[in-house]
């Protein structure tokens, strides 16, 4: 009978009604704290912050004249491409061979001088008339300086300035050992392009991949110039590669956009 006991001492007892209920221990407290402090330094970084971005954007390089492609005049299976990157070729002179679906072998030839600069086909596939199996830039223009033409999807056109930097990754110099070329926009055209009118400076194929998702706006690149490094542009790295680049070669630009507000893009 103790517990009973115990319990009628309390019943009996007074309230202690003037002593403070303790809600929480003091360490609790700068829990709370803490935890306010977080929220409002990411609502002042929401709304007073900035974030980079940048848009990326598949180009080449080209010259004031820009590269043009060498295309298949024939449907069927490419049998022999006679061009590999650096071939020299007359106008008229033999590029491929294509053996059609009966069975007649037809050489496809040059339709102006020039050099190939990328390889886009291989023997064994079979390509359609107009299909690029080159990139080649007209032997006249080599000592012209490079410039790169991007290609932005065209709703974002707008955000791109002139004179924002430029980082291009030529697709055939591996960026781990010399780095990427530096560039800033010289123009954009904000009309947007289709795949048929960029075709003649990417190729069909490459068009094709590009405009994908919709129209593309053309993005021209002036690559920084250098003295120091064997191409004569600027590189990410002291010296660069150790080759000189060629037009036509294809890049993959990351173009800077101007910093913009957390909650702008939180917001639909």
């Amino acid at each position: 009978m103790q517990f009973r006991r115990t319990a009628l001492a309390r019943l009996d007892a007074p309230e202690a009604l003037d002593i403070p209920v303790r809600l929480t221990r003091p360490g609790g407290w700068l829990v709370l704290a803490g935890l306010a402090a977080v929220v409002a330094s990411g609502c002042l970084w929401a709304f007073a912050g900035t974030v980079p971005r940048d848009v990326t954007a598949t180009g080449v390089l080209a010259v004031s004249q820009p590269a043009f492609p060498v295309q298949s005049t024939a449907a069927g299976q490419l049998t022999e491409l006679l061009v590999q990157p650096g071939t020299g070729f007359a106008a008229g002179a033999p590029v491929a061979t294509v053996t059609t679906g009966d069975g007649t072998r037809t050489t496809v030839r040059a339709a102006v001088a020039g050099r190939a600069t990328a390889v886009l086909a291989k023997p064994g596939q079979f390509v359609t008339n107009g299909t690029t199996l080159a990139n080649a830039f007209t032997v006249e223009t080599t000592d012209d300086p490079l410039m790169a033409v991007a290609y932005v999807p065209a709703e974002r056109s707008t955000e791109v300035g002139v004179g924002t930097e430029v980082n291009l990754t030529v697709r055939s110099v591996p960026a781990s050992a010399f780095g990427v070329l530096r560039g800033t926009v010289l123009f954009v055209q904000h009309t947007p392009d289709t795949s048929t009118q960029i075709a003649p400076l990417l190729g069909k194929e490459l068009a094709a991949e590009v405009t994908r998702d919709g129209p593309v706006a053309k993005v021209a690149v002036a690559l920084r110039a250098s003295d120091r490094t064997v191409s004569g542009y600027a590189w990410s790295t002291w010296a660069g590669p150790p080759d000189r680049l060629v037009s036509g070669s294809l890049v993959t630009a990351t173009i800077s956009l101007p910093p913009a507000r957390p909650i702008e893009m939180m917001s639909p």
